[in-house]
């Protein structure tokens, strides 16, 4: 590579720096000029090699820096949608002055553009041109320092988009899917999924329109493949639909060399023998925060379940109590309010339908599509072809089974010979206890197991029978004053005992542990 500044550009220079005016060089010029010599010295009187030039590009002021006071540097970024040229000289160009200040020429390069028609892939080029020259940066008025064109450029913009996943990935966690994207469906013997948005491992993933699936296996669990491709010089979001055989996984996993991207697999349906299919798509908690509109510090709420965990509610102060701590929080009678204003009841099936909530006020709210926002857990039978959500959440996925995938209804008979109904667990009266997964004193119970009574053992004692006064008693025991007793004599012919709790723990006509009147509901 030869490189040298013009003698043009030189006097220009030498003016300029003696009237104390700045040089402003704006313009690379780009040439492909016959017969050049790159080895050989340039040519410091040539000027614009006319009816050679290929390319012209504007230096922004941010692409122009300086090394030292006697050094400046010139960038010229040529992204992917510039070209097709090649070229093997290059020029700085001031054009307030028309004049070529430097030259450089090398070997011939290509410079490609891409074309998403015959999908050619383009290339990308960064040329700089540095100047040296006593006082450079003082008539330059460059003030951008030269360090920030050794970043590498591909690194930075891997980083951001690696940095945008992560960033989504805090937000909607491992998946979830806003509103109907990506839902499975079927019409007659077709499938199809639904338009929408989802985002998977902070990946998004938009489907602009319905999109034909074929299912390859039947019965089949549903899986979605979302990674980012190379496109061109960009990077775009692919996803693939998966129909593998029930109970099969598909973990997340990197591709081969040389593409070395990352893929994450997702369940979001399955498709029975029958032919139904059952959503299975993670939904985003988020969306329902933002669709109550709320706003203040809040607390996390009881609504928070299996699907949803930590789904935490807030509201304004008008719509909000004061808890203990002073911070405020949504109780579910103002849920109901917040709810009833808004369509969102499909979302709120979608997200807590089947979880178990403890209701604090009387009545049930109805929501917008005139159903109860729940069910009272009240011994009653329930068709499932009218709270179909029941179904995966309390009894398992297929009709008659044995196993329930989520809770188990009662301890026996949750199901109908049909399938068709279930009964709900009857809690009136009951009392809930946070199961410590078989541990300690819980020690071999299963989840939605019942416990019978039990009170506490209470102990006491009388003493020793041949001397039995007043006082010896302890516990729940006490001992009347004998009567017909002669002086010294302990053992009169007659002497009271009586036995009383209340001496020992709490008592009251039931046996109950510590409670608060709550009323139970599995939401629909």
């Amino acid at each position: 590579m030869s490189v040298a500044l013009t003698y043009a550009g030189e006097s220009l220079i030498a003016r300029l720096q003696a009237e104390g005016r700045p040089l402003t060089i704006d313009t690379f010029v780009f040439a492909d000029v016959p017969g050049v010599d790159h080895t050989a010295p340039v040519n410091p009187g040539q000027g614009l090699p006319e009816g050679h030039e290929v390319y012209r590009f504007a230096i922004p002021a941010e692409y122009r820096a300086f090394v030292n006071p006697n050094q400046v540097v010139y960038s010229a970024l040529l992204g992917s949608d510039i070209g097709p040229f090649v070229f093997n000289w290059q020029g700085l160009y001031c054009t307030e002055h028309a004049t070529l200040v430097a030259v450089a020429t090398f070997p011939r390069l290509e410079k490609r553009k891409y074309d998403p028609a015959t999908n050619t892939q383009g290339n990308n080029l960064t040329r700089n041109f540095m100047l040296e020259f006593s006082g450079a940066r003082e008539v330059t008025q460059v003030t951008v320092e030269a360090a920030v064109w050794q970043l590498d450029f591909s690194v930075r913009l891997k980083g951001m988009d690696e940095r945008e996943r992560l960033s989504n990935r805090d937000i909607y966690g491992r998946a979830a899917f806003l509103d109907d994207g990506w839902l499975l469906t079927r019409t007659a013997d077709a499938y199809r999924f639904e338009a929408g948005r989802g985002y998977v491992e902070g990946i998004r993933a938009a489907l602009a329109e319905p999109l034909p699936a074929v299912p390859t296996v039947s019965p089949c669990d549903v899986w979605l493949d979302v990674s980012m491709q190379a496109e061109g010089s960009d990077v775009v979001t692919t996803v693939s639909p998966l129909f593998l055989a029930p109970g099969t996984a598909s973990p997340d996993y990197t591709a081969a060399p040389p593409h070395n991207t990352r893929h994450y697999c997702e369940k979001v349906a399955c498709i029975e023998a029958d032919g139904t299919v059952v959503d299975l798509r993670p939904k985003s908690r988020d969306v329902l925060q933002q669709t109550l509109g709320v706003a203040s510090a809040g607390h996390t709420h009881p609504l928070a379940t299996e699907d949803a965990p930590g789904l935490v509610e807030r509201a304004t102060d008008a719509e909000a109590q004061a808890g203990a701590d002073g911070e405020r929080y949504v109780t579910p009678k103002q849920l109901a309010v917040i709810l009833g204003k808004i369509d969102v009841t499909s979302m709120v099936r979608d997200m807590l339908g089947g979880a178990i909530v403890e209701w604090e006020c009387e009545t049930i709210p109805n929501l917008t599509d005139g159903r109860p926002l729940g069910l009272e857990l009240n011994g009653a039978i329930v068709s499932l072809a009218v709270w179909p959500r029941l179904l995966r959440k309390w009894c398992g996925a297929a009709k008659n089974a044995t196993a329930p995938a989520w809770y188990r209804c009662n301890a026996s008979g949750v199901r109908d010979a049909a399938g068709d109904h279930i009964r709900l667990q009857d809690r009136r009266g009951e009392f809930a206890r946070g199961w410590d997964h078989g541990r300690g004193v819980d020690a071999g119970r299963v989840l939605g197991s019942v416990q019978g009574d039990a009170i506490r053992n209470i102990v006491g004692s009388l003493g020793s029978i041949s001397a039995i006064v007043a006082g010896t008693a302890s516990g729940a025991f006490t001992v009347g004053t004998p009567s017909n007793r002669s002086a010294g004599n302990s053992n009169g012919p007659t002497c009271d005992f009586t036995f009383n709790a209340s001496r020992v723990v709490p008592t009251a006509s039931e046996n109950r542990p510590r409670n608060i009147a709550t009323m139970y509901l599995v939401l629909v």
